[in-house]
């Protein structure tokens, strides 16, 4: 009897599983480029965050987190209630965001952050420009590992956001709005 030609089943399926394989990696890997940043930005950040509590716990002396909507720096507390820049530290310098995400923070469902046009969006007539401190952090992170609670959130123009939650106790969670 002559031996057909052909694949045999099995060979299909092995064929068809690989390329499924394939498409599912090249379709994780096409990813909006905003949504690359602002996930890569979140985790930087929150990494940024836990580096600056370890390093509030191991000098025993609080470390602030100023926020504005187009990145974010850490201080020291310094003389006559003044915060310095931790510029020093290339682990804790200050940071700006790449131009298509954007950076908003509350503290207690209140905006702490100024918007683009410097208004900082509480409604009380003050401008972000005016305030004669420009270094006073929106959350402090405390010797005793407690830090102040606060929402950020970090959103890009064409989707991707991401939310880092820090709590009471000092911990943060990173998570994506949907979660």
């Amino acid at each position: 009897m002559p031996r057909q030609r052909g694949f045999t089943l099995i060979e299909l399926l092995v064929v068809l599983v690989i390329v499924g394989i394939v498409l599912t990696l090249s379709v994780l890997q096409l990813r909006e480029p905003g949504e690359r940043a602002a996930s890569e930005a979140a985790e930087r950040l929150h990494a940024r965050l836990a580096l600056a509590r370890e390093e509030s716990v191991l000098r025993g002396q609080a470390v602030g987190v100023a926020f504005a909507a187009d990145g974010y720096r850490f201080l020291l507390p310094g003389e006559d209630d003044a915060w310095a820049p931790l510029d020093n530290d290339r682990a804790l310098a200050a940071t700006e965001l790449p131009s298509q995400l954007r950076l908003s923070v509350t503290l207690e469902d209140l905006p702490a952050t100024a918007d683009e046009d410097g208004d900082d969006d509480e409604g009380d007539g003050e401008d972000a420009d005016e305030d004669d401190n420009g270094d006073r952090p929106t959350v402090v992170l405390y010797p005793s590992g407690e830090a102040t609670p606060f929402t950020a959130t970090l959103s890009a123009e064409r989707g991707g956001a991401w939310i880092i939650e820090g709590r009471l106790n000092g911990a943060f969670e990173l998570r994506r709005p949907e979660d």
